[in-house]
């Protein structure tokens, strides 16, 4: 079960003080203090109402108990009705309690209301009026003494008194059949101007005193007519009863009324609320005894049960044995000095690490037989024009470009199984111890190997680019090849122009054939054959160089090419290889990391148990200076030592922080319940350093 301690104290600002002796249920989730925000009564229980909520549904917890603490505070144009308990009882009754069973959450158990009084001791005696206002409409339902203008006063229920005796109604006669008209005509008159007066009470009864906010009224509507209702029949009962007529005093039946509808007593708080007064005045013994207070509530739901059955408030003493007080501060004093020097050891050790890490794998390598070798073949054409050279071309070109393309295209089917047999490699580990600094450096080198192997990844596609020499020819030298092929001359045309080119030539010569008789003439007919013949393969040269310089660098791209298809399976391959070894670094890189990252975590935890033993010897130290108990040290027997498993742990949840485990033994404590057959007693890890806790009925003394 989770008790919730709902803060509504502004005395009460802190558990820092006494906040140890409470650290076990802290961390066995059996107490769980509500921060409240800021502001007014009503926006603070709204912020526990969500805290409330929301860890019920976490814990998916129904069944809970609530501590309420409250003091008595005068908050500016407040009134006594909405700055006593009732107010804090309706407000908490109406905004969590109400809400909660609405939902398909189950409301508490039991609320025990603790008011930290900061004014009295044993019986509760107000100077300020104030406050002794407060009291009184919480214990009673009106104002005992008041000479403002309140709701109903002592004053007025004195005055429905004097009007009662005025009518001088004497009479011993227990049945009202043998009483006179006039006895009962009278006895009827006054107790209906009593009446009248006391509704006309009610009915000017400014709302204003009574409401906190416009959802939360301590005084309603509804229970003004319930309080209307509830006299009208007690007074019709007193009509039929002569026999009360000698004793009866009007106000005391008002008191009634007013105690059973506008008081703490009323049956819708008494249902769930328990109120216990406890004397604080915010020094360092009030902060330990209100940790002994939650203990007890929290671990024995019984005590609250009882207190509950006895329907009335209790004024709770609490008394501390100081030597055994003595006791426990030195032993949890040395406990934790030895914890921070165990620390404080610990932290300075130099640690060494079992790590595992992966090895290199022996890499596989592409198989570039996979690729079929195509060669380059020269095509063959004519230095005259042909019809079907221009298409026979075009052809011999996307042939020669679809061997390349056949050959790009075997690339990815051979980088993707060399990556497939690599990645299948199994990567052995192995364990070695390593030490922080070691760490560090190991680090250091894999992590520049790292950045090696990244840089071999820029490129971490094929490579497009290989074929752009090939498309530059595509697009630039193919097209004048078409065009030279276009301009070639005509097989025809070419021959009869050489035929007559040859006449003309020669025709000077026939024309004088006698001179072929000299030996001179004939040289000069073969100067000039050999001339036309020169002419003709000069023709022949110029059209087909072009032509042939274009196949040739056509022929060169194509080999270029072919040969940057091999170079990028090398290519992929280091890619490859360089990814294996960039994963196997990144593992290794990363555990060594973590391992780095679990010791820096470690250092800082463990720097926090010696902050925290150190902040927790100072908190005792001053509690007991505080205390005025001098604490004796070196007596603890027991070492003192965290597991190491347990640093991640906050050091209110570690056994060592408790101060109970300082204790020798275990006793048992009595609670001193008044109108109880016996004392009843209890097992509690506080017993040794309690004397006595007793729960008193709690009175109230009127000047």
């Amino acid at each position: 079960m989770t008790t919730f301690v709902i803060n509504l104290s502004k005395n009460y600002t802190s558990l820092s003080i006494g906040e140890p002796f409470l650290y076990e249920l802290l961390s066995n989730q059996q107490l769980y203090i509500t921060n409240s925000t800021e502001g007014n009564l009503v926006q603070k229980v709204d912020s526990t109402f969500l805290e409330i909520k929301r860890q019920l549904r976490v814990a998916k917890s129904y069944d809970w108990n609530a501590i309420v603490l409250v003091d008595l505070q005068q908050e500016q144009e407040a009134t006594p009705y909405i700055a006593g308990l009732l107010a804090k009882c309706k407000t908490i009754q109406e905004r969590i309690i109400q809400p909660i069973n609405e939902s398909t959450l189950k409301g508490p158990n039991e609320i025990t209301v603790v008011w930290l009084d900061n004014q009295n001791e044993e019986y509760i005696h107000f100077k300020q009026p104030f406050f002794r206002k407060c009291v009184d409409f919480d214990r009673n339902g009106f104002l005992q003494n008041d000479e403002g203008d309140y709701f109903i006063a002592n004053q007025q229920l004195e005055e429905f008194d004097r009007i009662w005796r005025s009518a001088q109604i004497d009479t011993q006669r227990k049945n009202i059949d043998e009483l006179p008209d006039s006895i009962i005509q009278k006895c009827g008159s006054t107790l209906n101007i009593i009446q009248q007066k006391v509704h006309a009470q009610l009915d000017t009864t400014d709302p204003s005193l009574f409401t906190l906010d416009e959802t939360i009224s301590i005084l309603s509507a509804d229970d003004i007519r319930t309080i209307k209702k509830q006299l009208d029949e007690e007074l019709d009962l007193v009509r039929q009863n002569p026999k009360e007529w000698n004793s009866f005093l009007p106000s005391d039946l008002c008191k009634r009324v007013l105690k059973d509808t506008c008081s703490i007593f009323n049956h819708t708080i008494l249902r769930k609320f328990i109120f216990l007064r406890l004397a604080y005045h915010n020094q360092a013994q009030d902060h330990v005894k209100l940790a002994f207070l939650f203990n007890l509530l929290v671990r024995h739901p019984e005590i609250v049960r009882r207190l509950k059955d006895d329907k009335q408030p209790y004024f709770t003493a609490i008394n501390i044995n100081e030597e055994r007080m003595k006791s426990l501060f030195g032993n949890y004093i040395d406990g934790l000095s030895q914890l921070e020097g165990n620390l404080n050891n610990s932290t300075k050790r130099t640690t060494k690490r079992t790590i595992e890490q992966f090895e290199e794998p022996d890499l596989i390598k592409a198989n570039p037989n996979d690729i079929p070798n195509h060669q380059f073949r020269f095509f063959r054409f004519s230095p005259f024009y042909q019809a079907q050279t221009v298409p026979r071309f075009e052809q011999w070109f996307s042939g020669t470009e679809r061997d390349l393309f056949d050959m790009y295209d075997r690339v990815p089917k051979i980088v993707e199984d060399t990556f497939q047999a690599n990645e299948k490699q199994a990567l052995n580990a192995s364990q070695k111890e390593w030490s922080v600094q070691e760490i560090k450096e190991e680090l250091t080198q894999l992590e520049n190997k790292y950045t090696t192997e990244q840089k071999a990844l820029n490129n971490a596609i094929l490579n497009k680019n290989l074929f752009s020499k090939w498309s530059k020819i595509k697009e630039e030298k193919v097209p004048t090849a078409i065009n030279e092929f276009r301009k070639r001359p005509l097989k025809t045309a070419a021959f009869f122009t050489a035929i007559i080119g040859f006449l003309i030539l020669i025709l000077p010569f026939v024309l004088g054939w006698h001179y072929f008789e000299h030996q001179d003439a004939r040289l000069s007919v073969g100067v000039s054959l050999g001339i036309v013949l020169a002419i003709v393969f000069w023709t022949i040269h110029r059209i087909i160089k072009p032509i042939k310089k274009l196949l040739l660098e056509i022929r060169d791209i194509f080999y270029h090419t072919k040969k940057s298809v091999y170079q990028e399976i090398e290519h992929q391959e280091r890619y490859i290889h360089s990814i294996m070894k960039s994963n196997v670094l990144r593992k290794n890189i990363n555990i060594l990391q973590k391992e780095l990252g679990e010791l820096e975590r470690q250092k800082q935890l463990t720097q926090y148990q010696i902050k925290e033993s150190k902040q927790h010897i100072g908190l005792v130290n001053n509690l007991a200076n505080k205390l005025k108990i001098n604490v004796p040290t070196g007596l603890l027997e027991d070492e003192v030592a965290l597991e190491m498993k347990h640093i991640h742990q906050p050091f209110y949840k570690h056994k060592l922080a408790n101060p109970h485990i300082y204790l020798k033994e275990k006793g048992k404590l009595n609670l001193q319940i008044d109108h109880s057959p016996a004392v009843l007693n209890i097992q509690s890890n506080y017993a040794q350093v309690i004397k006595e806790i007793s729960f008193i009925e709690d009175r109230v003394e009127h000047n």
